[in-house]
């Protein structure tokens, strides 16, 4: 008998780990969101229906309001900007592009090799990367978890920023924003200010190929930061400020296009901090 399409989802998600938190548990959660949409096809209330059992597995348990929100972004960009363009799903990873991409011969040495900022020691650099990033004192969201976040003033995380492991990558408007939900929170998209960068993340091939896709991406925008996950991720900051939105959402699909994790859109999604913890 032929099974239907959440009952092959279902199934797949039973054998899925739940997701730990400060052990890549929003990540691992949103992957199994796209999972769920994308390449089962379900709709949004049979994927979270599945997610939220799911869930209960979890350690902690998402709420279950960012269930539905990983849904979403799961199903459609996060930016209204770029829904009303028609840009429903993001597009499939393009093997083929990939490779012609990579000829470019550029490393992940090489990369390094043209920085022109350069740093002496073992120390962590957070805050005069911060300071380059985000000059003055505007606020910024900052976390020590995914779900430990607070906006404060730049100056007020000075001396603490590299015990963070996550940043908004834009700084915020004000330090209060409503939710989807209604809910007030210090980070929202209605809190975090004109998009400053926008960040691409790698898990698909090697180092090398992904320094060699950052490459061919500046030569399209600004690369101002290059992080390395310490484990298989580069992570690209790519200067927006000034842009349209429609100009970033083409230039982000695109990058999703070479295989950046399209989750990254999201204008107040939280991204590795730089030389952080």
């Amino acid at each position: 008998m032929k099974h239907s399409p959440i009952e092959r989802a279902r199934a797949y998600a039973a054998k899925v780990p739940g997701a730990i938190e400060g052990e890549g548990g929003d990540k691992h959660t949103f992957a199994l969101a796209c999972k769920l949409v994308k390449d089962f096809g379900l709709s949004g209330n049979d994927a979270f229906l599945i997610l939220r059992e799911w869930n209960s597995k979890c350690r902690p348990p998402w709420r279950e309001q960012e269930l539905a929100r990983k849904i979403t972004c799961a199903g459609q960009p996060c930016s209204s900007a770029g829904a009303s363009q028609g840009f429903s799903r993001w597009p499939k990873m393009d093997a083929h592009a990939i490779e012609k991409v990579c000829e470019n011969g550029v490393t992940l040495a090489r990369l390094e090799e043209m920085n022109p900022c350069q740093f002496d020691g073992d120390g962590p650099h957070t805050e005069r990367i911060l300071d380059s990033l985000f000059p003055g004192n505007p606020l910024i969201c900052a976390a020590k978890t995914a779900r430990e976040f607070a906006t404060r003033p730049r100056e007020t995380w000075r001396g603490h920023a590299s015990a963070l492991a996550y940043i908004v990558p834009s700084a915020m408007s004000a330090r209060f924003g409503v939710t989807d939900e209604g809910k007030q929170s210090e980070r929202t998209k209605t809190n975090v200010g004109p998009r400053q960068h926008i960040v691409t993340e790698f898990d698909q091939g090697t180092a090398d190929q992904q320094a060699a896709i950052l490459f061919h991406l500046s030569t399209l925008a600004p690369l101002v930061l290059v992080l390395h996950s310490a484990g298989k991720s580069l992570h690209g900051w790519f200067r927006c400020a000034g842009y349209d939105a429609e100009t970033v959402t083409k230039f982000f699909r695109y990058a999703v296009h070479l295989g950046a994790d399209d989750q990254q859109h999201c204008a107040c999604q939280l991204v590795r901090m730089p030389d952080g913890l």
